[in-house]
């Protein structure tokens, strides 16, 4: 019995400005007080009875009171007045025109309710694209800025390589002045050298010619 309880859904009934339960047939009193007051069956407004009592106590609902003390005054009454009869069938006529304004209410709440959910799959496929769009610009303009940024670390590293580029250009110029200069300087100390040689030899040969002059 518990399990018919949970997840009540309920649905409004305009004509008499009030709401329902379909999976039971209960209508209620109104929407803030869930007293039952009879069934709807088939488009057709049922008054509170036994059969409806038996439901009421299977969904644990409570049935309106005071309505089953009018009906046995309504029952007294009609048994005196034999004209209560055709009373009846144009209430129940009533009740079927009634019953059928309801279902086109009905009708109309749910071709309300799925314009309403049509409108709001639109709206978020609409908020979809929106998204959508928005992340592309954005992709965008990361991109975009990473750009700018690799772009100038390019054009600082070219400068950088150009300005070491020169320095080792003019190193290597000022090395190799000074291998000409040690060129020129190792040129005049192996001439002074080659000198200094003929001269000691010279010397040698007359010290050699002295020598055999005394012996």
């Amino acid at each position: 019995m518990s399990s018919k309880t949970n997840n009540l859904k309920f649905k409004r009934l305009k004509e008499y400005d009030t709401i329902w339960h379909p999976e039971s047939t209960l209508v209620f009193k109104s929407a803030t007080e869930k007293i039952v007051v009879g069934r709807y069956v088939d488009g057709v407004m049922i008054k509170l009875d036994d059969v409806t009592l038996e439901v009421c106590k299977d969904w644990k609902f409570k049935p309106d009171e005071t309505l089953l003390k009018n009906d046995d005054d309504e029952g007294e009454v009609s048994g005196e007045n034999d004209d209560d009869d055709e009373g009846e069938e144009v209430s129940e006529e009533n009740e079927q025109e009634v019953s059928g304004e309801n279902e086109e209410e009905e009708e109309e709440v749910v071709g309300e309710r799925i314009e309403e959910e049509t409108e709001e799959v639109i709206v978020k496929e609409k908020r979809k694209e929106e998204v959508s769009v928005q992340q592309e610009l954005k992709e965008e303009d990361d991109f975009s800025i990473k750009f700018v940024f690799l772009n100038k670390y390019l054009n600082e590293l070219s400068s950088s390589v150009d300005s070491h580029k020169k320095n080792s250009e003019k190193e290597i110029d000022i090395l190799k002045d000074d291998l000409l200069n040690k060129n020129k300087e190792y040129d005049l100390l192996k001439n002074n050298y080659d000198q200094l040689e003929d001269q000691h030899t010279k010397l040698k040969a007359k010290f050699e010619g002295i020598k055999n002059f005394f012996s």
